[in-house]
């Protein structure tokens, strides 16, 4: 029978994201549920061409973990454990780490370079550009 491996890699990213995202909410909002501005997270962890010029790495793993809406970060969150869960059963702590960090900043980095703006998702920036008003 197969030793089971607890997948502490996922649970601790789990929790911090729960944990940070809630935070970063509260902070913002003066409560743990709610939507938070874009531009707003900035100042916990939302990348701008910027912040990565000046070296500025910690935002590409904070960044992975706020969320403008708190409703997203549960899905996400609920969606790392199940695969997580299963993955990290295969492949140990460090590995597990890369695969969540690598692709996760790789899918971070286009939306903040070319965008120059501080979102956690692109359905964001979308909805904040077409809702921005410009005058005629």
């Amino acid at each position: 029978m197969k030793e089971y491996k607890v997948p502490y890699c996922t649970i601790i990213i789990s929790l911090a994201t729960f944990a940070y995202s809630l935070f970063v909410c509260y902070e913002i909002n003066g409560a743990f549920f709610g939507k938070t501005k874009i531009i707003q997270l900035e100042e916990y962890g939302g990348i701008t061409f910027e912040h990565l010029k000046n070296f500025e790495l910690w935002r590409l793993f904070a960044s992975q973990m706020i969320h403008g809406k708190q409703l997203h970060m549960l899905y996400s969150v609920l969606s790392l454990l199940a695969l997580g869960i299963f993955i990290e059963r295969h492949v140990n702590f460090v590995q597990f780490f890369f695969i969540w960090f690598v692709p996760g900043t790789i899918g971070t980095l286009p939306n903040h370079c070319i965008n120059f703006d501080t979102s956690a998702t692109r359905p964001q920036i979308s909805w904040h550009r077409d809702n921005a008003t410009t005058p005629i």
